[in-house]
């Protein structure tokens, strides 16, 4: 990683990462920016949604029921029903 930035209020974090490919002859080189973002719950289950997926349960890292308010949580998703 070379850079990083991030940015709370639109959930995002971008990070510039380099890749150097070596050769006996030569050395490229690329800088190449990696972005995530993060949802809330219910932006996850829109993308799911839309991916013809359905949220079966929202859980913590440490796997008890995620809270509306839980920023970190994970999410358990099964194809949906005719989808």
């Amino acid at each position: 990683a070379v850079s990083e930035t991030r940015d709370e209020s639109s959930r995002c974090q971008t990070t510039t990462m380099r890749y150097e490919h070596v050769t006996a002859t030569s050395t490229l080189v690329d800088d190449r920016p990696w972005l995530l973002h993060w949802h809330t719950q219910a932006g996850c289950q829109e993308l799911a949604g839309s991916a013809g997926l359905a949220v079966r349960s929202m859980r913590t890292p440490r796997g008890a029921h995620a809270e509306e308010h839980d920023q970190a949580f994970v999410a358990v998703v099964v194809r949906s029903v005719g989808g």
